[in-house]
């Protein structure tokens, strides 16, 4: 029975694979199976192949365990192994059958296709039955294992589900084929139970694939199964489970995701609740509101933020009204908001209504901003009746949106405010009125002005002084007055600041200046500052309101600082009355304003300050006399040359220097032996400008020793002025060469470069040994500029003893000496090329390479056979021309010998 069983199948089988064998090309059996088995064993990829493919002609068990080997051999060719199979479908008969079911496995996916369609070429319960008696040999096999339980799925037949659920409870290979099949028999409720069976399962990726097959399959009542394993301890598990997830969330599984909001674990109700939020479903909303009220912040988190991004608030303002009583305040929060989001002007009334028991600062503040954004002109009757509540906050959000409606419905929101704001005695909320007044169209800033005064409190007052700064214009700066009297400090700075806000240009500070009668010194005192800060001519006339006579000291100084801002041509009469002042200080300030801006009429203002009792006025008067000298002046000023005060005598001789006369010059001779520097200083300048020769021994002395620079500068230029050159002279213009301070060095300079010359020669070379520096320096540049070869005995005998760590002095002796050297000084110019200087020896080669005569034309010729080849270049490059007989013959040598190629080069050039 079972013989005949086999043959039957075998029968089955062998009919399965005709078509693969009559697809193949008629091969010659006479063929030889040897010569195939060589041309496999030595050929290519390709001829293997042929070689396989004509193999299946030979029915021969070597034939067949040959493509069998050919065919699951895993070293072997993926052209090769494809070519068995197809051979092993043409072979036909159970064994080949064999062979193809196990390519099934291949790592290949083009070798299990192939082995697939062959074993699927006849879909007969034969086929089924040896696939199905094949999973056993596949069991161990992932890959096996899933092609051949795919195959079984392709087969129309009620056997195969009963036989996956037998199945699910092998082992991990077979368990996790099953589960990736099974969305390929289509939703059941075998597949069903087995899909909720593998989602248990203790392999990770058994339980991925079974998410995968449910959500393939649309297995909506799993959700709650697949849910949790959204916190699966595998990350592939928990990421196919998020995946699923997504696939299963459809408005048909509504009910089961709801029935997630009661899981235990957080994160489950947190998915779920942003899942059920993107279906979109009004009637969820309720449920994921409830939400808001989870211990979990993360749930509550995400249940708030999808409400907010999906649902459309006009379709439940019903809801979200209700919801603004909830103890929540969540819950609270998120109706609000979403209710601001409507744009729904009819639900003004409810948030007025609702928001007389909040109590939450935050949620107050979001309850004003609402009701600004959603009031509209037909909310007046709402908004009028909200700014008569009791709840100060909800007074507060109703001038926000009368505010808010202005624009539409002007004179009506403002009548309805006019009404309200008589009977409104809160500070804060009058404040909190005005802020919203900005916002009205126009600005209605006039009403601030009675808040700056009277019976409201110093809040209020502070308030309407901080919102006429912003919002007023400069007729509101008549209420900021009254402000700033304020006895209150605060009221008062509030008062001034809003002023400084508003007074940006001279006008607006003519208009401050119509205050300046008021009886307050502080708040006149910063009227005063304004126009100093912006000078008005129309404000100044406007001194006229203060009586300068009875006013204080600080008051007056402030007038005479805005004059000097204001700098009005021709000075201003307020000034005739402050050079009169009590107040030495005003009475200083006075002077300097007028001799700032009185111009030529300055003298004549000041002619009386010149004898006022403090000395500050009495310098200002002289210096507006030093800007327009007159010779009738003279005997006005003279007398304040010998004035106790310092500065009064600097400011005198000032105005003196150019109107002196000869008393003056005797007056200022007489300053040169004065305590203060500057004045000495000043006084030198001025007897040497008029040449007074009877100073001459005091400004000697003055520039020999005096101790401060300013006074041997001046002194020496006076003499220099008067062209006293005598030897005494000269020599102390020459040790002023040599003084501690540069500014008299320069001057000293200056001084010989004009009058020094040949004569002057023995001070020149002494301070050509001089210990100071700047002295050696002067007299090197003198000899240059004078051409002195006088000195260059002198020069050659510094060369000769020069220090190599001097080496700035050195290229200033060498430089000066080589302008001036000549054909007479080349036996110095060989004493230098002798000693162990290496600098003097270079600078001597130089120097002698330029002069013709034949002596020096025998120290070139000796430079030019030093060993050292930097003397030999040094002589090369310094001779300007190559005539001389022993000079060429020497040049000629370095072309011809010399072992510097640079050198030879340089001669060669030399000799053309």
């Amino acid at each position: 029975m079972t013989h005949s069983h086999g043959n039957w199948r075998t029968i089955v089988l062998f009919s399965a694979t005709a078509a693969a064998l009559s697809a193949l090309p008629s091969v010659a059996l006479s063929e030889d199976f040897q010569t195939l088995k060589l041309q496999y064993e030595h050929g290519l990829a390709e001829k293997r192949s042929e070689a396989l493919a004509k193999m299946a002609a030979h029915k021969t068990p070597e034939a067949l365990a040959f493509l069998k080997d050919a065919a699951l051999k895993t070293g072997e060719e993926k052209e090769v192994r494809l070519a068995a199979v197809t051979a092993l479908g043409a072979f036909g008969g159970k064994e080949a059958f064999d062979g193809v079911m196990r390519a099934m496995g291949d790592r290949d996916e083009a070798v299990r296709k192939k082995a697939r369609s062959i074993v699927l070429a006849s879909k007969n319960d034969a086929v089924f039955e040896t696939l199905k008696d094949f999973i056993g040999v596949a069991r161990n096999d992932t890959i096996l294992s899933y092609e051949i339980l795919s195959a079984m799925a392709e087969f129309p037949t009620e056997k195969t589900p009963p036989i996956f659920e037998s199945l699910s409870a092998d082992n991990d290979n077979i368990r996790y084929a099953v589960a990736r099949v099974l969305p390929s028999l289509g939703a059941s409720e075998t597949t069903k139970r087995l899909t909720e069976s593998f989602l248990k399962d203790e392999l990770g990726e058994i339980r991925a694939e079974a998410a995968r097959a449910a959500a393939t399959m649309k297995l909506y009542p799993l959700v709650d199964r697949i849910l949790p394993l959204l916190s699966d301890k595998s990350p592939v598990a928990s990421a196919a489970a998020a995946t699923s997830l997504e696939q299963l969330a459809n408005p048909v599984a509504m009910v089961y995701w709801l029935d997630a909001f009661k899981s235990p674990k957080p994160k489950i109700r947190s998915f779920a609740a942003a899942t059920v939020c993107r279906m979109g479903k009004p009637e969820a909303l309720p449920h994921v509101f409830s939400l808001l009220d989870d211990k979990a912040a993360e749930v509550r988190e995400t249940a708030d933020a999808s409400i907010s991004s999906v649902f459309r608030a006009h379709d439940h303002v019903f809801f979200m009204i209700n919801e603004l009583g909830s103890k929540n305040i969540l819950k609270r929060k998120t109706a609000l908001r979403l209710l601001a989001s409507s744009g729904d002007s009819s639900v003004v009334p409810a948030l007025f209504s609702a928001m007389r028991y909040e109590r939450d600062a935050a949620i107050i503040s979001a309850y004003t901003r609402s009701v600004s954004a959603l009031a509209r002109a037909d909310n007046l009757t709402d908004i009028r009746s909200a700014l008569g509540s009791h709840a100060k906050h909800v007074r507060i959000a109703a001038a926000a949106s009368l505010a808010a409606v202005s624009g539409e419905k002007y004179p009506e929101a403002f009548a309805i405010f006019l009404n309200r704001v008589k009977e409104e005695t809160d500070a804060e909320a009058i404040k909190e009125m005005l802020n919203a007044f900005a916002a009205m169209k126009p600005v209605p800033y006039r009403l601030a002005y009675a808040w700056t005064s009277g019976r409201w409190p110093n809040d209020v007052k502070i308030s309407a002084c901080e919102f006429l700064g912003i919002h007023g214009e400069t007729e509101a700066i008549t209420p900021l007055i009254m402000a700033a009297e304020n006895p209150s400090h605060e009221v008062s700075w509030r008062a001034r600041d809003a002023i400084e806000k508003l007074v940006v240009k001279p006008s607006d500070a003519a208009a401050l200046s119509e205050h300046l009668e008021t009886r307050n010194k502080s708040v006149r005192l910063f009227i005063l500052g304004m126009m100093k800060k912006y000078p008005s001519k129309a404000a100044v006339d406007n001194f006229g309101k203060i009586n300068y006579g009875k006013t204080d000291t600080e008051t007056r100084y402030a007038m005479v600082e805005a004059i000097r801002a204001l700098r009005p041509d021709g000075g201003h009469p307020v000034l005739a009355d402050a050079l009169r002042d009590g107040s030495a200080e005003v009475r200083w300030l006075a002077a300097k304003t007028v001799s700032e801006t009185a111009g030529d009429n300055a003298s004549g203002f000041l002619m009386t300050s010149l004898s006022d009792s403090s000395p500050a006025v009495r310098e200002e008067a002289l210096k507006s006399l030093a800007r327009a000298p007159r010779f009738e002046y003279a005997s006005r000023i003279r007398p304040y040359l010998n004035d106790p005060d310092v500065s009064v005598k600097r400011a005198a001789i000032a105005a003196i220097e150019h109107i002196t006369d000869d008393e003056s010059l005797k007056i200022i001779q007489g300053l040169l032996l004065d305590q203060d520097a500057t004045l000495r200083a000043s006084a030198a300048g001025i007897v040497g400008k008029a040449k007074m020769t009877s100073a001459v021994e005091t400004l000697k002395k003055m520039a020999e020793s005096d101790y401060y620079p300013e006074c041997r500068r001046a002194a020496a230029r006076a003499l220099a002025g008067m062209k006293i050159t005598d030897d005494k002279t000269v020599a102390i213009f020459f040790a002023l060469v040599k003084d501690a301070d540069s500014s008299v060095r320069t001057e000293a300079a200056a001084i010989l470069d004009a009058i020094t010359d040949k004569s002057h020669r023995p001070h020149i070379i002494k301070s050509l040994y001089d210990e100071n520096r700047h002295a050696r320096a002067y007299a090197l540049s003198a000899i240059a500029r004078l051409n002195l070869y006088e000195a260059n005995a002198e020069l050659f005998n510094l060369a000769k003893i020069m220090r190599r760590d001097n080496r700035a002095q050195n290229r200033e002796i060498l430089s000066t000496l080589g302008r001036l050297i000549d054909e007479g000084d080349v036996p110095e110019l060989v004493v230098l090329y002798e000693m162990n200087n290496p600098d003097l020896k270079l600078w001597a080669i130089e120097h002698a390479a330029r002069l013709k005569s034949e002596a020096a034309a025998d120290l070139s010729a000796r430079a030019l056979r030093e060993e050292n080849p930097a003397f030999r270049q040094k002589a090369l490059e310094s001779l300007t021309g190559a005539k001389h007989a022993r000079i060429r013959s020497a040049i000629k040598y370095i072309a011809d010998n010399d072992p510097d190629p640079m050198l030879r080069r340089l001669a060669t050039e030399k000799l053309k």
